[in-house]
This record gives C-alpha cells, structure tokens and sequence, in this order.
C-alpha cells in the first residue's frame, strides 16, 4: 500500500498551504498531539502518516476553517495530507525528501511547542 500511494504522489506537485502544524494537547493521561492544516474551503481532509503505513485517515473541520486529528505518539512520524485529493503539506517546523523525492513533514516530539 506504501508503495501504490508513493507512486501516486510522484505525478502530484505538493503545495503548502498556511497553518499551525501541530500542537500538543492533553488526552486525559495520555500526552497527545494535534495535527491542523487550515483550509477553510476543503470538503474532505486525511492524514496519511508512517505511524499506521500511510493508510488515510480522515480529519475533522472546526469552526475556524481548519482541519484536525488528535493521535498519540512519544516517537518522530512522518505525515502529509491530502485536502480533496490534492497532496499537501502545512507550515510543519521539519521536513524531509523522501524516498521518492517528496517533501513529507516530519513530527520531533522533543521539538512540540
């Protein structure tokens, strides 16, 4: 599956789009993060992350225009988002050139303001 997306993501030009990149939050008494891009005119939104192989995971509007996931996780991931099909990437503090030539985000929990 990894790979079918990777190849997919070779024709595909990735945009930036504005947005806090992440967040941490509390999950009760779980250390959590919360991951956001701002689109404001998306109908659909994923996460696609190395923590669960880059499967799509679907992300929920809120009232200021962006999107969001709240994940567990004490370990760096990488992620990317598609906002209606296209690919794209937020504001993230770390990125990194991908196997395939990509710019995926990278998560440092060590780094999480």
């Amino acid at each position: 599956m990894k790979m079918v997306i990777r190849l997919f993501l070779l024709g595909m030009v990735v945009m930036t789009v504005s947005g806090c990149p992440y967040r941490a939050v509390s999950t009760g008494s779980n250390d959590g993060i919360r991951l956001t891009i701002h689109a404001p005119d998306a109908h659909h939104v994923t996460l696609l992350s190395s923590l669960n192989r880059y499967e799509s995971v679907s992300m929920k509007p809120n009232q200021s225009g962006s999107w969001e996931i709240q994940l567990v996780s004490d370990h760096e991931f990488t992620y990317f988002f598609e906002v209606d099909g296209k690919t794209m990437l937020n504001d993230c503090r770390f990125t990194e050139i991908d196997e395939w030539g990509n710019r995926i985000c990278v998560f440092i929990p060590e780094e999480v303001p």
